[in-house]
């Protein structure tokens, strides 16, 4: 609650010192919040600490996949088609999904091996959505966008470096602020694509920062790990 808090904050500073345009400020807070946990994170967390630093990953995202429903759609639409909120949009896959899993994970209900084994295999499949993403994108383009490149390092290398920071004053798990680095430094979520294409947001905008986060943080999250020592 106290990261999505700041975030919050962070989200409505971004494209403000970035000087984006009015139209654009949307995108860029949707692109500040909401990272790639789902496609990027969860695989990770897996092959790095195992099962159980995805159930905390699952535990986080049920906060993301409330908020992205929410505010992640009121931020994408321009201000004339801004709504109240609607509370049945909290009622979606992602957050039946996430209540699912943490459910099966305190009770441990067995689970038949067809969809455990179902399950364990899903997650690199998901970087398919990340591929085609950078397959509509001319990697020139990405690179003399110098806005983008700023938001980009903000984003990939000083909030999470800041939040790391700020929490081990009060952990020293080191598998948990592992947890907690992947959730900030994962690059920009594909949901945001999907976003905008639906709710009229830049389209062009969401693809480029998704595309651009994902190429640069294969060598900005390793240097994350390096540099605090996880």
């Amino acid at each position: 609650l106290i990261f999505f808090a700041i975030m919050f904050v962070i989200a409505e500073l971004i494209p403000r010192l970035l000087r984006a345009d009015r139209e654009d400020y949307g995108s860029y807070q949707v692109m500040t919040i909401f990272a790639n946990i789902g496609f990027m994170g969860y695989p990770l967390l897996d092959a790095m600490y195992g099962g159980e630093a995805v159930i905390h990953a699952a535990i986080f995202n049920l906060l993301y996949s409330v908020l992205i429903y929410t505010y992640g759609i009121n931020r994408m639409k321009t201000s004339g088609q801004r709504e109240k909120l609607n509370w049945k949009q909290l009622m979606n896959v992602g957050v039946i999904s996430c209540l699912i899993a943490v459910t099966l994970y305190i009770s441990n209900f067995p689970v038949p091996m067809v969809f455990k084994d179902t399950a364990s295999r899903i997650g690199p499949l998901s970087m398919l959505v990340i591929g085609d993403s950078l397959a509509q994108i001319r990697l020139k383009d990405l690179f003399t966008d110098v806005r983008l490149l700023l938001f980009s390092v903000v984003k990939l290398l000083l909030m999470p470096a800041l939040l790391l920071w700020g929490l081990r004053f009060f952990i020293t798990d080191p598998m948990f602020l592992g947890v907690c680095l992947v959730m900030t430094a994962t690059p920009v979520g594909s949901m945001t694509v999907m976003l905008a294409q639906q709710y009229d947001g830049d389209y062009r905008l969401t693809s480029k920062g998704v595309a651009l986060t994902t190429v640069l943080s294969v060598a900005t999250m390793p240097f994350l790990f390096w540099l605090l020592k996880i």
